[in-house]
């Protein structure tokens, strides 16, 4: 039954706590994973020169004249104004350390996922950290290229690099996996030829200070090279315990703009003002590609682990909602009249998307994009589509009306994902801040927790 969450009561949500693990936490720390197969970078440090750069970008993220904070109206929480003046960039620097890069099965562990992480309207984001999570996924949307004035390859670096100290809060001590978002721009139809464009610009970005997995070693992934930037790391699995991880991309398989095009937000548009608009698109040119729906259906079929995760930006890569989409397109078929298509317009695909995920036995498939916690389920698939982190409206957003099954939950917060070789815990931890917070309602409350037992339990 659907529960707006406007008026759900987090204290009334159960809140107990997962067993952590007793053995074999290993001390591990880096700054921001740079996944080589099994080699991981390690000692990413903060150089004098990138202190004094990074202390100019937090000056500009924060003026009230960056065009972000504009568009969000400087609402308490968004962009610049009197509640977030005094946020203080993170001092010293990070250590020289390894990182244990695969756990053996039977183990506990804790992965944390986070959505919309981008800094340019949600700064006190900078507050959080100090996870024990042994892994942390964030899902797309946080490095926008669409709000900046001018892009170019400079200032859409100065994107990245200012999430390197909020993001380090977290990465310095666990691996951190990025799945790609609409609003990054980093996407096939955005290609020109040239090295002088936003998918180019943005992926290198991505790669230099946020490196991914390539497909070697326990990864394995997207193998071919793109000019100007070479392997893409878009998508990627892995098995880390008792758990398969999988993330998956349509934005660099799609020769069509997946959801906003890029610039139509912008003051670039065409003389008339308009945009060609994502409700005219035919949502069939967009996809993850035969390659990597291969590379998927091989992944998971073949995979024994218990526990199965997916992680994508969202059902399609667009639109609002999340089993309100399932049914469409080359996720589950149909057109939008009802008709079913798929053999027609994918051939050589066994199923859909979201059967595919059905038949091998996908645990939960987590997606962003929507801002709004939102738990639902789908022939034995749990979708999971993830809130704001760090939004101090603490309310639903207008997506919600999308949603129109399942438990939904206001802002902020992350998930918590605890594996252990009986079942899986998931928590909404909710994020307040400190004049925020109440003794019912505390920094780190959890207002929402499920568990689902493993399919090898006896």
């Amino acid at each position: 039954m659907h529960t707006p969450a406007s008026r759900q009561n987090p204290a009334s949500r159960p809140a107990t706590l997962g067993a952590r693990s007793k053995h074999g936490w290993r001390s591990f720390s880096l700054t921001f994973v740079a996944v080589l197969g099994l080699q991981l970078a390690s000692g990413l440090t903060q150089s004098a020169g990138e202190k004094d750069q990074m202390n100019e970008i937090w000056d500009i993220m924060t003026s009230p004249d960056n065009p972000a904070s504009k568009e969000h109206g400087n609402k308490p929480g968004r962009g610049r104004n009197k509640q977030n003046r005094d946020i203080p960039m993170p001092e010293g620097e990070w250590p020289v350390a390894s990182l244990l890069v695969a756990r053996p099965g039977a183990t506990t562990m804790d992965i944390n996922v986070l959505a919309s992480t981008d800094l340019s309207g949600r700064i006190e984001y900078g507050e959080k950290g100090g996870t024990k999570s042994l892994n942390t996924i964030c899902m797309g949307d946080d490095f926008s290229a669409d709000k900046l004035r001018e892009t170019t390859a400079a200032e859409l670096a100065k994107v990245y690099l200012s999430h390197r100290h909020y993001l380090g809060l977290i990465g310095h001590s666990a691996p951190l996996f990025l799945v790609n978002g609409n609003h990054e721009q980093a996407a096939r139809c955005n290609l020109d030829g040239t090295p002088n464009n936003v998918a180019v610009w943005a992926q290198n970005s991505r790669e230099k200070y946020f490196s991914q997995p390539v497909p070697e070693g326990i990864f394995t992934g997207n193998p071919e090279p793109v000019e100007h930037i070479g392997l893409l790391r878009n998508y990627f699995a892995w098995t880390w315990g008792d758990a398969l991880f999988v993330v998956i991309d349509p934005y660099w398989h799609s020769s069509a703009p997946v959801d906003n095009a890029y610039g139509e937000n912008k003051k670039d548009r065409p003389e008339d003002g308009k945009s060609e608009g994502k409700n005219k698109r035919d949502l069939w040119k967009i996809g993850l590609g035969d390659k990597q729906y291969a590379w998927l259906k091989e992944t998971l079929s073949k995979s024994k682990a218990p526990f199965k995760f997916v992680f994508a930006h969202h059902v399609n890569g667009t639109g609002r909602g999340g089993v309100e989409q399932a049914a469409y397109y080359e996720w589950g078929g149909k057109s939008r009249n009802g008709s079913d298509d798929f053999a027609a317009q994918r051939p050589g695909w066994d199923l859909p998307i979201h059967q595919l995920m059905a038949k091998y036995g996908v645990t939960i498939f987590f997606q962003g994009h929507d801002h709004i916690f939102c738990k639902q389920s789908l022939d034995g698939v749990i979708y999971q589509t993830l809130p704001d982190p760090a939004n101090t409206d603490y309310t639903v957003p207008r997506n919600e009306k999308a949603y129109k099954i399942g438990d939904a939950v206001a802002n902020s917060g992350r998930i918590r994902v605890s594996v252990s070789p009986e079942n899986v815990k998931v928590d909404y931890i909710r994020s307040y801040l400190p004049k925020d917070a109440t003794p019912e309602h505390p920094d780190g409350e959890i207002s929402y927790s499920y568990t689902i037992p493993s399919k090898n339990k006896k």
